[in-house]
């Protein structure tokens, strides 16, 4: 049964974030993100069936068979057609951040959203790899659902609690995406969390199913 439904974003144990204003967008506004997961997290992930994918999507599916601890991700440039260089600058801001926090590289997957065809510049990773990691907090969600948007006009976001056999059970997800979502989250970007107890494959199922009867109706 569900307790309740709020604007507000319900922290869930074990993620952590932190978003800042690097200058990536051509603004002040927050362009980078870092979500941190605790060890022994599990992660589910769905990408665009886009035969042409930017550079983090590749690096991302990459990195998914490791144990993932850490999300980047930021906005105002896509890294998409941006070839090698893209590809080599995608894994170097997981590099920085992964040495940043002492995990693998392979154990940060990359996000990006913006302007297409631009090179991801990789020195507001460098600069601000340190602030991003100081600044991880549970309560920062909600500033990483203002730091993702592009071209939206309002936040995505929403949290969930509800009680399985006895145990208060918790969800937060945000999002982004206005336009060309086809095919299949093409530049969308969406991020939920729980602290419900799943192994990977139940993940993954549950995941894929309600990603093709929602996100995936949608043009």
């Amino acid at each position: 049964m569900v307790s309740e439904m709020e604007s507000a974003l319900k922290q869930v144990s074990g993620v952590e974030c932190s978003s800042i204003a690097s200058g990536i967008k051509n603004n002040s506004a927050l362009d980078l993100s870092l979500i941190s997961l605790s060890e022994g997290s599990t992660t589910a992930a769905v990408f665009t069936q886009n035969v042409f994918c930017a550079a983090p999507v590749l690096v991302a599916k990459n990195h998914l068979s490791s144990e993932v601890r850490a999300l980047l991700i930021n906005s105002g440039n896509a890294n998409a057609g941006t070839g090698k260089e893209g590809l080599d600058h995608a894994f170097k801001s997981c590099e920085i951040i992964a040495n940043e926090i002492a995990i693998d590289p392979q154990q940060v997957l990359p996000f990006s959203t913006g302007v297409i065809g631009q090179l991801l510049p990789i020195e507001p990773f460098e600069k601000n790899s340190t602030l991003l990691v100081e600044q991880l907090a549970a309560e920062n969600m909600n500033q990483v659902a203002k730091a993702i948007l592009t071209t939206d006009l309002v936040e995505k976001s929403h949290s969930i609690s509800f009680e399985v056999d006895g145990k208060i059970v918790t969800l937060t997800g945000i999002a982004k995406g206005s336009g060309m979502i086809r095919p299949d989250m093409a530049t969308m970007l969406s991020f939920i969390f729980t602290d419900i107890g799943a192994s990977q494959q139940e993940l993954q199922d549950c995941l894929s199913l309600s990603v093709n009867q929602s996100f995936n109706r949608i043009t």
